[in-house]
Protein backbone atom coordinates (compact mmCIF):
# COMPACT_ATOMS: atom_id res chain seq x y z
CA UNK A 1 0.00 0.00 0.00
CA UNK A 2 0.86 3.65 -0.92
CA UNK A 3 1.61 5.69 1.71
CA UNK A 4 0.72 9.33 1.28
CA UNK A 5 4.07 11.28 2.44
CA UNK A 6 1.68 14.96 2.64
CA UNK A 7 -0.86 13.27 4.67
CA UNK A 8 0.88 11.87 7.57
CA UNK A 9 2.76 15.54 7.87
CA UNK A 10 -1.08 16.90 8.12
CA UNK A 11 -1.85 14.65 10.64
CA UNK A 12 1.42 14.81 12.94
CA UNK A 13 1.16 18.86 12.53
CA UNK A 14 -2.54 18.40 13.69
CA UNK A 15 -1.77 16.22 16.88
CA UNK A 16 1.66 18.83 17.72
CA UNK A 17 -0.86 21.61 17.51
CA UNK A 18 -3.37 19.91 19.65
CA UNK A 19 -0.66 18.74 22.18
CA UNK A 20 0.09 22.28 22.69
CA UNK A 21 -2.93 23.54 23.20
CA UNK A 22 -3.45 20.76 25.90
CA UNK A 23 -0.32 21.98 27.30
CA UNK A 24 -0.95 25.29 27.46
CA UNK A 25 -4.44 24.99 29.18
CA UNK A 26 -3.14 23.40 31.65
CA UNK A 27 -0.48 25.79 32.40
CA UNK A 28 -3.39 28.76 32.26
CA UNK A 29 -5.88 26.28 35.06
CA UNK A 30 -2.52 25.67 36.71
CA UNK A 31 -2.02 29.47 36.85
CA UNK A 32 -5.54 30.67 38.01
CA UNK A 33 -5.59 27.79 40.75
CA UNK A 34 -2.30 29.19 41.88
CA UNK A 35 -3.80 32.98 41.88
CA UNK A 36 -6.66 31.35 44.20
CA UNK A 37 -4.60 29.95 46.57
CA UNK A 38 -2.48 33.01 47.44
CA UNK A 39 -5.33 35.69 47.37
CA UNK A 40 -5.68 37.57 50.50
CA UNK A 41 -9.01 36.85 52.25
CA UNK A 42 -10.46 38.32 55.82
CA UNK A 43 -12.66 35.66 57.68
CA UNK A 44 -14.65 36.02 60.35
CA UNK A 45 -13.02 34.22 63.45
CA UNK A 46 -14.97 34.91 66.68
CA UNK A 47 -18.55 36.68 66.02
CA UNK A 48 -18.97 39.33 68.77
CA UNK A 49 -23.22 38.50 69.34
CA UNK A 50 -25.18 41.33 67.31
CA UNK A 51 -28.05 42.70 69.74
CA UNK A 52 -31.66 43.15 67.79
CA UNK A 53 -32.46 46.86 68.80
CA UNK A 54 -35.71 46.62 71.45
CA UNK A 55 -37.63 49.73 69.07
CA UNK A 56 -36.34 47.98 66.64
CA UNK A 57 -38.24 44.94 66.82
CA UNK A 58 -41.06 46.84 68.33
CA UNK A 59 -41.61 49.06 64.76
CA UNK A 60 -41.10 45.42 63.14
CA UNK A 61 -37.90 47.10 61.55
CA UNK A 62 -35.73 44.34 59.77
CA UNK A 63 -32.83 44.23 56.52
CA UNK A 64 -29.88 44.13 55.64
CA UNK A 65 -26.79 46.13 56.90
CA UNK A 66 -23.58 46.07 54.97
CA UNK A 67 -19.96 46.92 56.22
CA UNK A 68 -17.39 46.98 55.14
CA UNK A 69 -14.21 45.59 57.17
CA UNK A 70 -10.34 46.68 56.54
CA UNK A 71 -7.97 44.16 58.64
CA UNK A 72 -4.38 44.04 58.82
CA UNK A 73 -2.13 40.95 57.86
CA UNK A 74 -2.06 40.26 61.47
CA UNK A 75 -5.81 39.96 61.99
CA UNK A 76 -6.17 43.52 63.63
CA UNK A 77 -9.12 45.86 62.09
CA UNK A 78 -7.95 48.76 60.32
CA UNK A 79 -11.16 50.25 59.85
CA UNK A 80 -15.29 48.97 59.58
CA UNK A 81 -17.45 51.26 57.63
CA UNK A 82 -21.78 51.16 56.84
CA UNK A 83 -22.10 50.76 52.97
CA UNK A 84 -25.57 50.98 53.75
CA UNK A 85 -28.51 49.64 56.00
CA UNK A 86 -31.65 51.31 57.76
CA UNK A 87 -30.62 53.88 60.78
CA UNK A 88 -31.80 52.27 63.51
CA UNK A 89 -30.13 48.99 63.11
CA UNK A 90 -26.65 50.66 61.76
CA UNK A 91 -25.45 50.63 65.25
CA UNK A 92 -25.95 47.02 66.11
CA UNK A 93 -23.99 45.85 63.55
CA UNK A 94 -21.01 48.14 63.84
CA UNK A 95 -20.67 47.13 67.53
CA UNK A 96 -20.53 43.68 66.79
CA UNK A 97 -18.10 44.11 63.78
CA UNK A 98 -16.00 46.26 65.84
CA UNK A 99 -16.04 43.71 68.62
CA UNK A 100 -15.30 40.33 66.71
CA UNK A 101 -11.92 38.42 65.78
CA UNK A 102 -11.02 38.38 62.13
CA UNK A 103 -7.91 36.42 60.75
CA UNK A 104 -6.42 37.62 57.10
CA UNK A 105 -5.47 34.30 55.12
CA UNK A 106 -2.81 34.48 52.55
CA UNK A 107 -2.27 38.08 53.13
CA UNK A 108 1.60 38.29 53.56
CA UNK A 109 2.77 41.62 53.70
CA UNK A 110 -0.24 43.11 52.71
CA UNK A 111 -0.78 46.29 54.26
CA UNK A 112 -4.96 46.13 54.79
CA UNK A 113 -7.03 43.73 53.01
CA UNK A 114 -11.24 44.51 52.65
CA UNK A 115 -14.04 42.38 52.63
CA UNK A 116 -17.97 43.09 52.72
CA UNK A 117 -20.16 41.54 55.58
CA UNK A 118 -23.48 41.25 55.56
CA UNK A 119 -25.75 41.56 59.18
CA UNK A 120 -28.69 40.44 58.13
CA UNK A 121 -32.07 41.68 60.69
CA UNK A 122 -35.43 39.77 60.56
CA UNK A 123 -38.67 39.42 62.24
CA UNK A 124 -40.74 36.65 61.45
CA UNK A 125 -44.05 36.83 61.31
CA UNK A 126 -47.17 34.86 62.63
CA UNK A 127 -50.84 34.33 61.19
CA UNK A 128 -53.22 36.27 63.21
CA UNK A 129 -55.04 33.32 64.42
CA UNK A 130 -51.77 32.46 66.51
CA UNK A 131 -52.13 32.19 70.28
CA UNK A 132 -49.54 34.50 70.22
CA UNK A 133 -52.05 37.24 69.80
CA UNK A 134 -52.96 36.63 73.71
CA UNK A 135 -49.55 37.40 74.53
CA UNK A 136 -49.64 40.20 77.61
CA UNK A 137 -46.32 41.06 77.53
CA UNK A 138 -44.13 42.04 74.10
CA UNK A 139 -41.69 39.39 73.01
CA UNK A 140 -38.74 41.11 74.01
CA UNK A 141 -40.49 40.27 78.31
CA UNK A 142 -40.63 36.41 77.50
CA UNK A 143 -40.52 33.47 75.13
CA UNK A 144 -37.60 32.79 72.78
CA UNK A 145 -34.86 35.16 72.52
CA UNK A 146 -33.07 36.33 69.60
CA UNK A 147 -30.98 33.86 67.60
CA UNK A 148 -28.07 34.65 66.09
CA UNK A 149 -26.43 32.78 63.44
CA UNK A 150 -22.77 32.98 61.14
CA UNK A 151 -22.33 32.00 57.43
CA UNK A 152 -18.88 32.90 55.84
CA UNK A 153 -19.36 36.26 55.53
CA UNK A 154 -23.03 36.85 56.02
CA UNK A 155 -24.29 37.15 60.43
CA UNK A 156 -28.50 36.82 60.54
CA UNK A 157 -29.90 38.28 63.44
CA UNK A 158 -33.58 36.17 64.42
CA UNK A 159 -35.95 38.02 66.73
CA UNK A 160 -38.79 36.26 68.39
CA UNK A 161 -41.67 35.69 65.95
CA UNK A 162 -44.83 38.59 66.46
CA UNK A 163 -48.57 38.37 65.45
CA UNK A 164 -49.74 39.26 62.41
CA UNK A 165 -53.03 40.37 64.10
CA UNK A 166 -55.91 42.60 62.43
CA UNK A 167 -57.39 45.35 64.37
CA UNK A 168 -61.27 43.24 64.49
CA UNK A 169 -59.17 40.73 66.08
CA UNK A 170 -57.07 42.10 68.48
CA UNK A 171 -60.50 43.49 69.59
CA UNK A 172 -61.59 40.08 71.12
CA UNK A 173 -58.75 40.67 73.59
CA UNK A 174 -60.81 43.27 75.14
CA UNK A 175 -64.13 41.03 75.27
CA UNK A 176 -61.66 38.53 76.52
CA UNK A 177 -60.67 40.19 79.82
CA UNK A 178 -64.06 42.35 80.28
CA UNK A 179 -65.33 39.25 80.63
CA UNK A 180 -62.30 38.17 83.07
CA UNK A 181 -63.39 40.49 85.17
CA UNK A 182 -66.90 40.87 85.28
CA UNK A 183 -67.02 36.68 85.61
CA UNK A 184 -69.08 34.05 83.43
CA UNK A 185 -72.42 35.05 85.05
CA UNK A 186 -72.60 38.82 84.37
CA UNK A 187 -74.95 40.73 82.03
CA UNK A 188 -73.58 41.61 79.11
CA UNK A 189 -75.45 44.91 78.29
CA UNK A 190 -74.67 44.85 74.86
CA UNK A 191 -72.29 46.24 71.80
CA UNK A 192 -72.67 49.31 70.29
CA UNK A 193 -71.12 49.79 66.72
CA UNK A 194 -69.99 53.02 65.37
CA UNK A 195 -72.77 55.46 65.07
CA UNK A 196 -75.16 53.12 66.22
CA UNK A 197 -77.81 54.47 68.79
CA UNK A 198 -76.14 53.48 72.68
CA UNK A 199 -79.16 54.56 75.02
CA UNK A 200 -80.19 51.48 75.38
CA UNK A 201 -76.80 49.88 76.31
CA UNK A 202 -75.78 52.66 78.72
CA UNK A 203 -79.02 52.45 80.64
CA UNK A 204 -78.44 48.85 81.19
CA UNK A 205 -74.80 49.22 82.63
CA UNK A 206 -76.09 52.52 85.01
CA UNK A 207 -78.71 50.01 85.93
CA UNK A 208 -76.59 47.44 87.02
CA UNK A 209 -74.01 49.55 88.37
CA UNK A 210 -76.79 51.24 90.90
CA UNK A 211 -77.37 47.37 91.77
CA UNK A 212 -73.41 46.51 92.46
CA UNK A 213 -74.58 43.45 90.28
CA UNK A 214 -71.45 42.14 87.86
CA UNK A 215 -71.66 43.62 84.00
CA UNK A 216 -70.14 44.37 81.22
CA UNK A 217 -70.39 47.34 77.95
CA UNK A 218 -68.32 48.13 74.95
CA UNK A 219 -68.43 51.14 72.44
CA UNK A 220 -66.98 50.99 69.32
CA UNK A 221 -65.90 54.01 67.28
CA UNK A 222 -63.38 55.33 64.65
CA UNK A 223 -60.50 57.56 65.75
CA UNK A 224 -58.47 60.13 63.32
CA UNK A 225 -56.23 56.95 62.46
CA UNK A 226 -57.56 54.22 64.30
CA UNK A 227 -60.24 51.78 65.62
CA UNK A 228 -61.27 52.57 69.36
CA UNK A 229 -63.18 50.46 71.70
CA UNK A 230 -64.74 51.56 75.48
CA UNK A 231 -65.64 48.92 77.47
CA UNK A 232 -66.54 48.71 81.07
CA UNK A 233 -66.45 45.80 83.12
CA UNK A 234 -68.42 45.55 87.11
CA UNK A 235 -67.61 42.37 89.43
CA UNK A 236 -70.04 41.28 91.94
CA UNK A 237 -67.97 43.28 94.70
CA UNK A 238 -69.62 46.54 92.89
CA UNK A 239 -66.11 47.65 91.62
CA UNK A 240 -66.19 48.72 87.88
CA UNK A 241 -63.00 48.71 85.34
CA UNK A 242 -62.96 50.79 82.46
CA UNK A 243 -61.23 49.14 79.34
CA UNK A 244 -60.29 51.12 76.24
CA UNK A 245 -58.81 49.63 73.65
CA UNK A 246 -57.03 51.10 70.58
CA UNK A 247 -55.92 49.10 67.44
CA UNK A 248 -52.70 51.05 67.11
CA UNK A 249 -51.87 50.03 70.85
CA UNK A 250 -51.53 52.74 73.98
CA UNK A 251 -48.11 54.53 74.69
CA UNK A 252 -46.32 54.36 77.87
CA UNK A 253 -48.98 56.26 80.88
CA UNK A 254 -48.41 56.50 84.56
CA UNK A 255 -52.09 56.13 85.21
CA UNK A 256 -52.85 52.97 82.92
CA UNK A 257 -52.27 49.76 83.21
CA UNK A 258 -51.35 48.68 79.53
CA UNK A 259 -52.04 45.08 78.89
CA UNK A 260 -52.34 42.91 75.21
CA UNK A 261 -49.37 43.92 73.57
CA UNK A 262 -50.07 47.64 74.48
CA UNK A 263 -53.53 47.18 72.83
CA UNK A 264 -55.65 47.08 76.01
CA UNK A 265 -55.30 49.95 79.05
CA UNK A 266 -57.59 49.34 82.00
CA UNK A 267 -58.41 51.13 84.99
CA UNK A 268 -60.33 51.58 87.92
CA UNK A 269 -63.40 53.91 88.00
CA UNK A 270 -63.64 55.90 91.29
CA UNK A 271 -66.77 55.53 93.38
CA UNK A 272 -69.15 56.62 93.29
CA UNK A 273 -69.31 55.31 89.60
CA UNK A 274 -70.96 57.55 86.66
CA UNK A 275 -70.29 56.73 82.73
CA UNK A 276 -70.76 59.24 80.54
CA UNK A 277 -69.48 60.60 77.01
CA UNK A 278 -66.68 62.89 76.57
CA UNK A 279 -66.58 65.44 73.36
CA UNK A 280 -63.98 67.58 72.01
CA UNK A 281 -64.15 71.42 72.23
CA UNK A 282 -66.06 71.88 68.97
CA UNK A 283 -68.31 68.98 69.78
CA UNK A 284 -67.40 66.14 68.41
CA UNK A 285 -67.44 62.72 69.94
CA UNK A 286 -64.75 61.69 72.10
CA UNK A 287 -65.56 58.31 73.94
CA UNK A 288 -66.78 57.22 76.98
CA UNK A 289 -65.26 57.29 80.46
CA UNK A 290 -66.21 56.55 83.73
CA UNK A 291 -66.27 59.37 86.35
CA UNK A 292 -67.38 60.35 90.01
CA UNK A 293 -70.92 60.94 90.71
CA UNK A 294 -71.83 64.45 90.35
CA UNK A 295 -73.75 65.36 93.96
Amino acid sequence: MKINSRTVGTVLILAYVVSFALFFRSLVAEGQATDREIKPRVVLSKLFPPIYPPLAQEALVSGDVHLKISVHSDGSIGSVAVIDGHPMLMPAALESAKQSHFDCEHCGGSDLVERTFTYSFQVPMRPADSSCCFEEQSPQDKGPTVQVSQSDERITITAPARCICSAEYLGTLMDRRMRLIAGKDALDCGRVKPNSDPKRSLDCARKVISQRRSFLVRFDYAGMDSFLSDGFAGDSSGNVFSVRFDSLGWGPSPDLEVLDDKHDAVETCPKPVRIKARRAPKGSFFGYRCTPEEK
